[in-house]
């Protein structure tokens, strides 16, 4: 459901802004 999706993805936008680092390390696995 895109209601539920939202948040999720602003939330994820947030983490990957604030530690850009980290989706190397996701795309990774």
């Amino acid at each position: 459901d895109v209601v539920q999706f939202w948040p999720l993805a602003r939330t994820l936008g947030t983490i990957v802004l604030s530690q850009p680092q980290i989706l190397p390390s996701i795309f990774k696995q």
